[in-house]
C-alpha cells in the first residue's frame, strides 16, 4: 500500500455584478483541474493527466492477431449503440449539454458524440484507430468545449451554466508511460479554465456579506473526477475561504465596483487514497496563475524526465491460447510473462490485461498482476464470442515506469452446449394416398450453433413402429420419403417425431425433436359395396301406388372420404315401363305404377351405386321382385255349349267336356264344375274337376229331343269367383252319311307364347245327314305331339292345350278326323307353323366391365368390345348395341366395339361410367344394360406450372452461405410420378454457382459469399421437372437483387495526382476539383473528404458539400519566384469506416509579374598590343525573376554611348568594342543601360 495524492487548483475568483442597482448578480468562477487518473474501458483506455484544464489520453490496445503489428490499422465496432464512454461531464439532473459549435477542432464531430441529457462523451462506432491517431499526430490534440446549462427559470431568471474545456490525445500501446508532449502550433485551447456562471438573486442592494457563499464548486465538477476530492487547502487568500463541502465563501464583506468583483487567490484540493497497487502513478503537480488573461497565453511544459531504465520485453511477438467453453470460472488459460533487465524495484513487473475488440471480453478474463497468469472469470460461451483479443501490458516499477505490450488471442474451443434447433417445431404436410414408394414427402432441417462434429446433424424417426414404418428419413439430409404404399382407409393421419442428434462423442450428444404431421388425402380407390349381394322381395299385385310405397331399402357404403364416398343410386336395367323409381340419395326403391300379376309376375331390377369421385367408381346389385297373385279374375268360358247326342248311347258315356280358364294362379285358378239350373230330370252328370259331362242313363230321343242346363265353374279362391255357361244337348237320330272336310288341308301359324285355350284354327266338316245324324265330332287323331293342341269336338276349333316351344317343335302336322255318330268319318291335315317369340332378353357376358385407357389414345380407336347373348333365334336373337352418353365414346351397333369419339384428357375428367345397352330385334324388343367403367390413365402431357410468372427476391451481399432468399413453387396437373416435381438449376442459371435450390421445397439459398459490386442483380433460371418416364419441365426466371453493404473503400483515380495553379491566384482560388469513386451504392457510396494534417495542409482548405467533389482552395499567396514552387497535400476520401488517400502535388506555374532586375556593373578591358579584343567583352547582367520571360529581354543604351563606341546586342545583352577604341589611350566612361521584358 502507498499513499497517492492528486491536486486540484482553483485560481482567480471573479464576481461580476451586472450593475449596482440590480437585485441580482452573476458570479463567474474560473478554475483549472490538475490531476492524474487512469481508467480502463473496453477497446481503449482513457487517462487524465496533469495538464490544463481536462486532458484525455486515448490509448490503443493491440490484441488482434489479424492485425499487422508493424502497421496497426484496425476499425473497431463498439457494441454499445452510443459508442464508448470516455468522459462523464454530468453535473446531476436538470442540466443540458452540448459541444460549443463555435469552438472545436475540425475533426471533433467525426469521432465524438455527446449525450445532451446525460453529459456522457462517447467515441463513435465504428472507430478507426489508424485514422484517429494519425489526425492527432498531425494536428495535435482535439479540443472541444462542453457547455452545460440548467433550465430557464419560470420567472425569467438567467440559468446557471458552465463551460468545461477538454483536450484529447492519442497514444499507442505504450499509453501508460508518461509522455512528454512536444509543443504543437495547432489547436491550442483559447480557454484553459472551467467557467462557471451562477445567477444569484438578492432582495436588497447587492452587497456580498461576510461568510456569504459565492459558489459551491462541487456542483460544477464533472462526474469523472467528482468522487476523487477529499480535502481542500487554501493558499494566501484574504478574500474567501473554502469549506469542506468545496463551497467558496466571502471572508469579508465585499462590495462590487461597477458591478464587478475580482478575487485573487490559490485553492488546492488534495486527497490521500489507500488503493491497491495499480499499473499507473499519480502525478503531483501544482499550477498557479495570476489572472485568466495570463493563463490563456501560457502552457505548462513541466514533465518528469524519464530515467534510463529499460522496458520489459516479451519473448514472443504475440501469444495464442485455447480454453474450452462451459468450464467453471478460474480455469488457467496460460502464463504471459515478460523479462526486465533492470535490477531491484525497477525490474519488478506488473501485468495488465486489456480487451481490444469486444469490451465484454474484459469481464471474462483476468491476469494476475504479479505472475502473468491468465484465468477465466466466468463461464465462457463460444457462441457468444469465439475469440477474445487482448493486449497484455507489462509495466516495470522504475521511475518513470516503462512498459511493453503484446497481443494475446484466446480461442474458445467448442463444447457441445447447444442443442440442434429445427426451423419449425411442427411440420404439416398433406399427401395423396396414391403416391409411389420412395416419394418425397418433405424435408426437415435443424441447425446447431456449435461447430465441427458438434454441429453435424443426423436425423431419425423416434416412433418408427407401425404405422409410422411407412416412412423413412434421410439421416443426413432430413428428407422424409415413403417406404410403403399408403392407404387412407387404413391410416389417414401420421404423427412422426423427428429427432435431430448432433455428432459429438456419444456421451455428450444433444438432441431435439420436431413433430411432422402427415395427413393422407383421399383418392377414389374403393368401390361402393352393397349391404347385400342381392335383394329379394314380394309385393301383392294390388298394392296401392298412390302412397309411393317403398319396396326395399338399398344401401351401399364407400370406404373413401368426402365426395369419393358420396353414393348415388340409379336403376340401370330391368325397369320395363318404368314401374319403379329409386331415390338417388337414399337408395329407397319406390313403386310408381300399378302391378298386374297376370301381366308381369316378376321383376329383376339392376341397381347401380356410383360414388362422386373423379373418375367415379360403380357397383351393381340385383333386386328380384316377385308379384304375388290375388283372386281378381273370374273363370272364363270360351262360349256356350250346344252338343248333339245320339240317342241310345249307353249310360256313363262321356258326352262333352266343359272347360273354363282362370287367369289367376294357384288356388285362385283351380276350378270346380257343377251343373246348375237344369231340368228336373237330367240324365247327365259332370265331373267337377275335368268338366266332362256323362250320361247317367240311356238317352231316349223319344223322351226328350234336347237337354238345356247351365254349368258353373268356380275357383278355389277366397272368396271364390265363378262363371256360368249354357249347355244344350240335342238328341239326334243316327245318320248314314260320312262327314266331308273342305278344305282337306289347313296351313296356319301360332306364336309359341300363345296361352292355353288360344284358338289356332277351326276345321269344319259337313254331313249330309240331318239332325243328329249330321252332327259331327272332331278329333285330332294324329300329329298332336305332347298333346300340344286340343280340338273342340263339336265345331273343330283347335286350341292350344300346352305351352309351345319353338326350339322343341317349330311345326306340327295334325290329322283331324270328323265323324258322325255312327263313326262315319273324314280326315283333314292341319299344318301349324310355330312362330318364334322374343322370349329371352340379351345377357351381357363377363360383366362388370372395367377398363383403363390411356388419355392419349387416338380418336376412333377401339378400346373395348362388349358382348351379349340371346337364347332366342332369328331376329329375336339379333343384337344391336348402343351407348349412353355418346359425347366421348361410341359403339359400333352390330359388333359391340367401343371406340373413342373425342380426345380424352385425364386432367379434365379422370374417368367415365357409360351405360351400354344390348337390344334384340324382337317385337317387342328386349334389352340388357350394363355399365362400362373407364378409367383414364395418365400420360405425362402436362408440364409443371409455376405459381408465379416471375419471382423476385432480395438478399444482402453480407449474407452467409446457406441463407434462404425465397421459395418457388410449381404444380403438375398429371398424376402419380408424372405429377411429382423436383426443382433444379440444371440447364438453367444458378448465378455461376452463387445459389443452390432445395430440390423438394424449391427454397433458394446462397451457395457462396456474394459481392454486389461483382454482380448486383441476378437473373436465375430454375426448372421444375416432373418424375415421369419422359419427364417434362418448365422454367421460371428469378430476379434476385443483392443489397449493398459498405465493403468497398472509395478510390481515387491515382495514388498521386498532379495539378497546376498560376502564381498570384487570389486566396480562395480553386486549386483542384477531385472525386473518388466508391463501388458501393446509396449511403454506402456517400463520400466525405478530409485534408490530412501533413505536408502543406495549412496553406489550403477544403470546400464542397458531402457527396459532391472535393474542392481544394488556396489559403496563401502563391509566388513562383519564391522557394516554394511545389506543394504537397494528402486528401482522404472517407466512406465510414473505409477510406483511401491520394497525394496531391500542386505545381505553381509562373506568370510575368516581375520587372527585369539589373544592378550597376563595371567592365574593365585591357587592350594589349596586337591583341585588341574584337569579340564579346561582356554581357549586361540583367535577370528576370519570371522564368517564362527570361529569354525575351530587350537591351538598349539609354545614354553614354553617343559616339557608338560600344555595340550592344539588343536580344542577348552582349557588348562588343568598336575598332576606334584600338589605341593606347586609356579611356573610361559611364553608360546607362535599359532592360525591358515582354508583357
Amino acid at each position: 500500500m502507498e499513499n497517492k495524492k492528486f491536486n486540484v487548483n482553483y485560481i482567480i475568483l471573479t464576481m461580476v455584478m451586472s450593475c449596482a442597482c440590480l437585485s441580482h448578480f452573476r458570479a463567474c468562477v474560473f478554475f483549472v483541474v490538475v490531476m492524474s487518473m487512469f481508467a480502463v474501458s473496453g477497446l481503449v483506455t482513457a487517462e487524465f493527466v496533469a495538464d490544463s484544464p481536462y486532458t484525455l489520453n486515448i490509448c490503443q490496445n493491440i490484441a488482434d492477431s489479424s492485425m499487422n503489428i508493424a502497421s496497426p490499422t484496425k476499425t473497431y465496432r463498439i457494441p454499445n449503440p452510443n459508442g464508448l464512454l470516455i468522459f462523464n461531464a454530468s453535473l446531476g439532473p436538470h442540466w443540458f449539454y452540448e459541444i460549443d459549435p463555435t469552438r472545436y477542432s475540425y475533426e471533433v464531430f467525426d469521432y465524438f458524440s455527446l449525450d445532451s441529457s446525460t453529459g456522457h462523451l462517447y467515441i463513435k462506432s465504428p472507430f478507426n484507430w489508424s485514422t484517429f491517431s494519425h489526425v492527432i499526430k498531425l494536428i495535435g490534440p482535439l479540443n472541444l468545449y462542453i457547455t452545460a446549462h440548467t433550465h430557464t427559470l419560470h420567472n425569467h431568471r438567467m440559468p446557471n451554466h458552465t463551460v468545461m474545456p477538454l483536450s484529447v490525445y492519442a497514444y499507442g500501446p505504450d499509453c501508460h508511460q508518461n509522455h512528454r508532449r512536444k509543443s504543437m502550433p495547432h489547436n491550442v485551447l483559447l480557454q484553459n479554465y472551467q467557467l462557471i456562471v451562477i445567477n444569484s438573486y438578492k432582495d436588497s442592494y447587492p452587497i456580498i456579506s461576510k461568510g456569504e457563499p459565492l459558489a459551491c464548486l462541487l456542483k460544477f465538477l464533472p462526474e469523472s473526477i467528482h468522487d476523487k476530492l477529499c480535502n481542500v487547502i487554501v493558499h494566501n487568500s484574504k478574500d474567501y475561504t473554502v469549506s469542506s463541502k468545496y463551497c467558496i465563501r466571502a471572508r469579508n464583506e465585499m462590495r462590487p465596483f461597477d458591478g464587478i468583483l475580482t478575487i485573487y487567490g490559490d485553492i488546492q484540493f488534495g486527497c490521500d487514497e489507500q488503493e491497491k497497487k495499480t499499473s499507473f502513478k499519480i502525478l503531483h503537480y501544482t499550477h498557479k496563475f495570476l489572472e485568466p488573461s495570463l493563463e490563456e497565453n501560457t502552457r505548462s511544459r513541466r514533465r518528469r524526465r524519464a530515467s534510463r531504465n529499460r522496458a520489459p520485453r516479451f519473448s514472443q511477438v504475440y501469444y495464442t491460447k485455447r480454453v474450452q467453453e462451459d468450464e467453471s470460472a478460474g480455469v488457467i488459460v496460460g502464463f504471459i510473462t515478460a523479462t526486465d533487465p533492470d535490477t531491484e524495484d525497477a525490474g519488478i513487473i506488473t501485468y495488465t490485461l486489456i480487451a481490444t475488440q469486444d469490451k465484454r471480453s474484459q469481464s471474462m478474463f483476468a491476469i494476475d498482476p504479479t505472475s502473468g497468469k491468465v484465468t477465466t472469470v466466468t463461464i465462457l460461451d463460444r457462441e457468444l464470442i469465439p475469440k477474445h483479443y487482448f493486449t497484455v501490458i507489462a509495466t516495470d516499477n522504475g521511475v518513470p515506469p516503462q512498459s511493453s505490450s503484446v497481443s494475446l488471442i484466446i480461442t474458445v474451443t467448442d463444447a457441445n452446449d447447444n442443442v440442434p434447433v429445427f426451423e419449425k417445431k411442427v411440420y404439416v404436410e398433406s399427401v395423396s394416398e396414391s403416391i409411389d414408394i420412395d416419394s418425397v414427402i418433405l424435408s426437415v432441417r435443424a441447425t446447431d450453433r456449435d461447430i465441427g462434429d458438434n454441429a453435424k446433424i443426423k436425423y431419425s424417426i423416434l416412433n418408427p413402429e407401425k404405422p409410422n414404418d411407412a416412412f423413412a428419413i434421410g439421416p443426413y439430409n432430413g428428407i422424409i420419403t415413403t417406404r410403403k404404399y399408403l392407404d387412407r382407409e387404413v391410416v389417414s393421419f401420421y404423427r412422426l417425431i423427428i429427432q435431430a442428434t448432433d455428432q459429438a462423442p456419444v456421451s455428450e450428444r444433444k438432441t431435439s425433436t420436431a413433430t411432422v404431421e402427415i395427413t393422407i388425402s383421399d383418392d377414389n380407390d374403393n368401390y361402393p359395396q352393397f349391404s347385400q349381394r342381392s335383394y329379394s322381395t314380394e309385393i301383392p299385385e294390388d298394392i296401392d301406388v298412390s302412397s309411393n310405397p317403398i319396396i326395399v331399402n338399398i344401401s351401399a357404403i364407400d370406404k373413401d372420404k368426402g365426395k369419393n364416398a358420396e353414393i348415388s343410386y340409379t336403376i340401370s336395367g330391368g325397369n320395363s315401363r318404368n314401374v319403379f323409381r329409386i331415390n338417388h340419395a337414399t337408395g329407397e326403391l319406390i313403386l310408381q305404377k300399378p302391378l298386374d300379376f297376370e301381366d308381369t309376375k316378376q321383376y329383376s331390377l339392376k341397381i347401380r351405386a356410383q360414388d362422386g369421385g373423379s373418375p367415379p367408381k360403380t357397383n351393381s346389385t340385383t333386386v328380384n321382385i316377385r308379384v304375388t297373385d290375388i283372386n281378381d279374375n273370374d273363370p272364363e268360358f270360351f262360349n256356350n255349349y250346344l252338343e248333339p247326342v245320339t240317342e241310345n248311347i249307353p249310360a256313363n258315356t262321356s258326352i262333352r267336356q266343359i272347360q273354363a280358364f282362370d287367369r289367376d294362379s294357384g288356388l285362385n285358378a283351380e276350378l270346380v264344375y257343377r251343373i246348375v239350373k237344369g231340368p228336373a230330370y237330367l240324365p247327365l252328370t259332370i265331373n267337377p274337376k275335368s268338366g266332362w259331362i256323362r250320361t247317367t242313363a240311356v238317352l231316349d230321343r223319344e223322351n226328350s229331343t234336347s237337354y238345356t242346363f247351365s254349368v258353373e265353374a268356380k275357383d278355389s279362391g277366397k272368396p271364390p269367383r265363378s262363371a256360368v255357361t249354357k249347355v244344350e244337348l240335342i238328341i239326334r237320330d243316327v245318320n248314314d252319311n260320312a262327314p266331308i272336310f273342305n278344305p282337306k288341308v289347313y296351313n296356319v301359324s301360332v306364336s309359341e307364347e300363345a296361352k292355353h285355350g288360344h284358338q289356332v284354327v277351326v276345321v269344319t266338316a259337313t254331313d249330309k245327314d240331318e239332325g243328329p245324324n249330321a252332327e259331327l265330332n272332331y278329333r285330332i287323331t294324329k300329329g298332336n305331339i305332347d298333346d300340344a293342341f286340343r280340338i273342340i269336338s263339336t265345331d273343330g276349333t283347335i286350341l292350344v292345350a300346352k305351352t309351345l316351344n319353338y326350339r322343341e317343335h317349330s311345326r306340327y302336322t295334325l290329322t283331324v278326323t270328323a265323324s258322325d255318330l255312327l263313326g262315319n268319318k273324314d280326315v283333314a291335315e292341319v299344318f301349324i307353323q310355330i312362330i318364334d317369340t322374343n322370349r329371352f332378353q340379351p345377357k351381357f357376358q363377363n360383366t362388370p366391365y372395367r377398363i383403363s385407357v390411356s388419355e392419349d389414345v387416338p380418336v376412333g380407336k377401339t378400346i373395348f368390345n362388349v358382348f351379349a347373348l340371346d337364347q332366342d333365334v332369328g331376329e329375336n336373337a339379333r343384337i344391336t348395341y348402343s351407348i349412353d352418353p355418346t359425347d366421348v365414346f361410341a359403339v359400333i351397333a352390330n359388333t359391340g366395339d367401343v371406340y373413342t369419339h373425342k380426345k380424352l384428357d385425364r386432367e379434365k375428367q379422370a374417368g367415365y361410367t357409360v351405360s351400354v345397352t344390348a337390344s334384340d330385334q324382337g317385337k317387342p324388343s328386349k334389352m340388357d344394360t350394363t355399365d362400362l367403367v373407364i378409367t383414364i390413365e395418365d400420360v405425362n402431357d402436362n408440364k409443371p406450372e409455376f405459381q408465379e410468372i416471375r419471382y423476385s427476391g432480395y438478399v444482402l451481399e453480407s449474407a452467409g452461405t446457406g441463407t434462404r432468399v425465397l421459395e418457388i413453387s410449381a404444380r403438375d396437373r398429371d398424376a402419380g410420378r408424372n405429377g411429382q416435381i423436383y426443382y433444379t438449376f440444371e440447364n438453367g442459371n444458378d448465378g455461376n454457382g452463387d445459389f443452390l435450390i432445395d430440390t423438394t421445397q424449391g427454397a433458394i439459398r446462397t451457395n457462396k459469399k456474394l459481392d454486389r459490386e461483382r454482380v448486383s442483380k441476378y437473373e436465375l433460371v430454375a426448372y421444375a421437372v416432373d418424375r415421369g418416364a419422359n419427364p417434362t419441365s418448365s422454367s421460371v426466371v428469378i430476379d434476385i437483387d443483392v443489397g449493398d453493404v459498405n465493403d468497398n473503400k472509395p478510390l481515387f483515380e491515382a495514388a498521386e495526382i498532379r495539378v497546376e495553379i498560376a502564381e498570384n491566384s487570389p486566396i480562395g482560388s480553386t486549386v483542384a476539383k477531385l472525386m473518388a469513386h466508391d463501388p458501393d451504392v446509396g449511403e454506402n457510396a456517400e463520400i466525405q473528404y478530409v485534408l490530412m494534417n501533413e505536408y502543406d495542409r495549412d496553406d489550403f482548405e477544403l470546400s464542397g458539400r458531402p457527396g459532391s467533389a472535393a474542392i481544394i482552395l488556396s489559403k496563401v499567396d502563391l509566388d513562383y519566384e519564391s522557394s516554394k514552387k511545389f506543394y504537397k497535400l494528402r486528401l482522404r476520401a472517407i466512406s465510414e469506416p473505409l477510406f483511401s488517400d491520394t497525394t496531391i502535388i500542386i505545381a505553381v506555374t509562373d506568370i510575368n509579374d516581375n520587372k527585369p532586375q539589373l544592378q550597376d556593373f563595371t567592365i574593365i578591358i585591357n587592350n594589349l598590343l596586337n591583341y585588341f579584343p574584337t569579340g564579346i567583352i561582356g554581357r549586361i547582367p540583367a535577370y528576370d525573376p519570371d522564368e517564362i520571360n527570361r529569354d525575351t529581354l530587350t537591351y538598349t543604351f539609354v545614354s553614354g554611348n553617343e559616339g557608338n563606341l560600344l555595340d550592344l546586342n539588343s536580344s542577348t545583352g552582349e557588348i562588343t568594342l568598336d575598332s576606334r577604341l584600338n589605341s593606347d589611350v586609356s579611356r573610361n566612361g559611364t553608360l546607362e543601360v535599359s532592360v525591358s521584358g515582354k508583357f
